[in-house]
């Protein structure tokens, strides 16, 4: 049921409501890979970057594959693009949380400077160590970004 619910509120924009739906939904079914992902754009979505990274890192840590392959489109990512989403992100937040978000949307996206986004972000004042972490992540598993 909070699943349903969650792709309701995601599809009118209403992110808030779809994370706290997606967020229950994945506390019962922790292996749902699409549930991550949206909650992933969600967090983006609402300026929670850290929650963000860190469910990235979480999904990655479990299934390296998770993100390969997939559409963010198709997934109803609410952006067409990296251009996109960058611009629907940077009002809101630090430096840091921004290269972490633009990192987020490379990896989304399948493109490159994952790690350079992530390095920055790790550098930011204050740095964000989720950003850290995800690196150290992507680092034991390359195949699955784009450097």
């Amino acid at each position: 049921m909070s699943e349903m619910l969650a792709n309701r509120y995601f599809q009118s924009g209403r992110y808030e409501e779809a994370a706290r739906q997606l967020e229950v939904a994945l506390a019962k079914h922790p292996e749902r890979h699409s549930v991550q992902r949206k909650l992933i754009c969600c967090y983006l979505m609402t300026g929670r970057v850290a929650d963000a990274v860190t469910t990235t890192g979480r999904l990655l840590d479990a299934a390296p594959g998770a993100l390969r392959g997939i559409d963010p489109a198709d997934e109803g990512f609410p952006c067409r693009s990296p251009e996109e989403a960058e611009r629907k992100l940077t009002s809101v937040l630090t430096d840091a949380e921004l290269h972490a978000a633009r990192a987020l949307v490379d990896l989304l996206f399948e493109q490159p400077g994952v790690m350079a986004e992530l390095d920055l972000a790790g550098q930011g004042n204050p740095p964000m160590v989720e950003a850290t972490e995800l690196k150290r992540i992507l680092s034991i598993h390359p195949e699955i970004h784009y450097a």
